[in-house]
């Protein structure tokens, strides 16, 4: 797997198998035997490293609730990139791995990422000429406001250059896709569900004293 330049530590192997997905939103991931989590995979919040947070939470929920909205929130963000780049290292295999795990562009929050993997759906009868999808993600990303020519190619965030973009495109493994596909997936199904469950406990609080 090649490494991007936030990566660390010695190098993995895949994960063998579909089963062996590492959950997501607060579990911590736990591949089957034999199986090491890829040196690139980012890690989701992990609830052992939040003991004594989680000590400090008692009787704050809402404390907490923000706490772990936000650290899932950024780990959305680093996973939605690395699925794009990814997919971007060989469109031609990357785009029908991720669609056939499910993918599509409703489950990218990140408008950036979002429009990088419209690019290569729009490139789909091309999607063996590499370059020609890049150039289709520069257009779609500069169309959108997220083009920055000083952006530095380890740079990683809404704002994107021929630097970044085609660090991006080197700096993860086609291999992966199913990997990262299959954790975005699931995270997104977790916060609709939360977010269903929010809008639930305003509906019932808001209606307190208007019934009598």
């Amino acid at each position: 797997m090649r490494r991007g330049a936030d990566d660390g530590g010695a190098g993995g192997v895949r994960v063998a198998a579909a089963g062996d997905v590492a959950p997501v939103a607060g579990d911590v991931a736990r591949p089957g035997p034999g199986a090491v989590v890829p040196m690139g995979t980012p890690p989701p919040p992990r609830r052992a490293a939040r003991r004594a947070e989680d000590d400090d939470d008692r009787g704050g929920g809402w404390s907490k609730l923000e706490r772990l909205a936000n650290e899932v929130a950024d780990w959305r963000m680093t996973l939605e990139v690395r699925l794009i780049g990814a997919i971007l290292a060989c469109p031609r295999i990357g785009l029908g791995r991720a669609e056939q795990a499910g993918v599509t562009a409703d489950v990218f929050e990140r408008p950036d990422a979002r429009l990088m993997f419209c690019a290569a759906q729009c490139c789909r009868e091309a999607l063996g000429d590499r370059i020609a999808v890049l150039a289709t993600a520069r257009h779609a990303l500069r169309w959108g406001g997220y083009w920055l020519d000083a952006a530095l190619a380890c740079e990683r965030g809404m704002l994107w250059s021929d630097a970044s973009l085609v660090d991006l495109a080197g700096s993860e493994d086609v291999a992966d896709v199913g990997l990262y596909a299959a954790q975005l997936i699931d995270l997104d199904a977790r916060v609709r569900e939360a977010r269903g469950c929010w809008e639930r406990m305003v509906e019932l609080l808001d209606g307190v004293g208007r019934r009598q």
